[in-house]
């Protein structure tokens, strides 16, 4: 099929699906309707590559938007607003896939004309090791035992949290080192590369002490994704196969939070609360809580509250939109304790402006994510903001958009704009020259 076809034939089955979904009085079938509709655009981009927006992103989407909805029908609980997530949700991923369907291109990261002897990453890369163990080591000795008291810990010892980012900048000088050094080959190769295994060795220590699964697991993906777009055949089954495993790794890794400093995992079997009760749930969970209070629309004003935050040093006291669900919305509920609730991306445009701002957000982020996506094939540092971007985004559907643009901006790509400025003071010293990514055609 030409890639007009596929855009169109894409755009057709979205339009029906989401029209079946409105039509439709039954959390489960509404469900199966939409796993349906993912599957099948994965079955038309798969050509296109893991990388492609539309292969990674509705399958998660997809996990965000029903475990809730199926959780409490489980238990026997239903009404009029729990009918109206899925639909609502859907109108947000119709707006993400007009937004990337007519991108029918493939890209892969790290193919290279030049393969330097000694670049920058592999030469930071273990004083970095060292720096994060360190760092552990502190928090290990401090005398906490659980996430909490390590969150406290950190909170007063302002050196320690600004060691803290070295973990992110880890992970990245690792990801480049897997794009311009390791040849392109399957997970066991990946794991052999000694500096890889020390990596995920660290990251795994950091889970164990300081309770943070989001580094391992942002790893691991972006690992993932590297290996998968490498392949010339992958499915839409793998990544709804990896989402599906994350159902039951997430429960087992909540237990096992800083098991270095308690000695415990509190897991006594994996029920049906934590397989949709997990963080999966907390977005459409969310987004149930607003329409529940009966919020007039806000007409903007948590967008206002992004900016203001994403220039913070301008703003130092801006709103925060998560904090005020914590403490307005949930807080009609008398409900305590922000950990594990976020807020969602669908209930920030929800709350602003209806579906009319639910589709037309995500309509923004898709062309957003799919301008990045064709950028990737440029050069290896495009690339791996790229990588950076997949995960974030994934992050953000149960935050808010100060979340998205800030894990983006002040973040991954300023982490990015150190190495890249690193890079170039490496190479006046020790005289390599620029290496260049061959475009693909």
């Amino acid at each position: 099929m030409k890639s007009n076809g596929v855009s169109l034939a894409a755009l057709g089955l979205s339009l029906i699906c989401v029209a079946t979904i409105f039509c439709l009085e039954s959390v489960s079938q509404q469900s199966l309707v939409l796993t349906v509709w993912v599957l099948g655009i994965g079955a038309l981009y798969q050509k296109f590559g893991i990388l492609h927006p539309l292969l990674w992103f509705p399958p998660f989407f997809l996990a965000y938007s029903i475990s809730y909805p199926l959780f409490v029908t489980y238990y026997g609980y239903s009404d009029d607003l729990l009918l109206k997530l899925i639909p609502i949700s859907a109108v947000a991923l119709l707006g993400f896939l007009a937004g990337t369907c007519f991108v029918c291109k493939r890209a892969s990261i790290g193919n290279r004309s030049i393969v330097p002897k000694k670049r920058l990453e592999e030469r930071f890369h273990m004083p970095l090791l060292l720096w994060c163990l360190g760092v552990l080591a502190i928090v290990f000795m401090s005398g906490a035992t659980s996430k909490r008291e390590v969150l406290s810990y950190v909170e007063t010892n302002s050196l320690i949290s600004l060691a803290l980012n070295a973990f992110p900048f880890l992970i990245i000088i690792t990801l480049s080192v897997i794009l311009w050094s390791v040849p392109s080959t399957g997970y066991v190769s990946l794991v052999k590369n000694r500096t890889v295994a020390l990596t995920i060795l660290v990251l795994f220590l950091a889970f164990g002490v300081l309770g943070e699964r989001d580094l391992i697991f942002r790893f691991l993906l972006c690992c993932f994704l590297i290996v998968q777009s490498r392949k010339n055949s992958i499915r839409s089954v793998h990544v709804v196969a990896v989402v599906m495993a994350a159902f039951f790794i997430l429960p087992i890794t909540q237990a096992a939070k800083s098991f270095f400093l308690n000695g415990d995992i509190n897991a006594t079997g994996i029920a049906m609360e934590e397989l949709l009760g997990s963080e999966f749930a907390s977005a459409s969970r969310n987004l149930h809580y607003i329409l529940g209070t009966q919020f007039k629309e806000l007409n903007g004003v948590t967008y206002i509250w992004d900016v203001q935050r994403f220039f913070s040093f301008l703003f130092p006291d801006a709103q925060s939109t998560t904090s005020w669900f914590n403490n307005v919305v949930r807080g009609q509920y008398a409900e305590g304790g922000t950990s594990g609730w976020g807020f969602s991306l669908v209930a920030e445009a929800y709350v602003n402006f209806g579906l009319s701002g639910v589709f037309f957000q995500f309509l923004f982020i898709g062309l957003i994510s799919i301008k990045v996506y064709t950028q990737c094939r440029r050069g290896v540092y495009r690339g791996l903001f790229y990588l950076l971007y997949i995960p974030t985004l994934i992050y953000c559907l149960r935050a808010d958009m100060a979340n998205y643009l800030s894990l983006n901006l002040k973040q991954n790509m300023l982490l990015i704009i150190c190495l890249v400025i690193a890079a170039a003071i490496h190479r006046s010293w020790f005289g390599q020259h620029p290496n260049r990514i061959v475009e693909q055609k």
